[in-house]
């Protein structure tokens, strides 16, 4: 599980396995695994860590530009991916797991 503090400063991305309880954001990433590894070459586990959230935010970030620079950023590419169903989850996800590097990041400096 992946959990935000509530500072997260736009509204919750639509995605499968997101809740929030107290305040913090509880992401379980088991629904979008095969995209994510398909796409980073990164395993997706219970404890990510703050260089691993890093990379596949970086990775999923990378895939949205090239995506977009050759004019592919489309509803063809969820359609090449059964575990994402928008565009928007798969920008959905690259912020989630950007904003999880900061967080991991910050409790490793405290």
């Amino acid at each position: 599980m992946i959990h935000i503090s509530s500072g997260f400063t736009r509204s919750p991305p639509p995605l499968h396995g997101l809740t929030r309880a107290d305040g913090v954001l509880i992401f379980d990433p088991i629904h979008y695994e095969s995209f994510i590894e398909g796409a980073t070459g990164m395993s997706v586990t219970n404890d990510l860590s703050a260089t691993e959230c890093y990379v596949i935010g970086n990775r999923l970030e990378a895939l949205i530009d090239e995506a977009t620079r050759r004019g592919e950023w489309s509803d063809a590419l969820v359609e090449d991916h059964p575990d994402v169903s928008s565009l928007d989850e798969i920008l959905g996800l690259a912020r989630l797991f950007r904003r999880a590097h900061v967080e991991r990041s910050r409790e490793i400096s405290v």
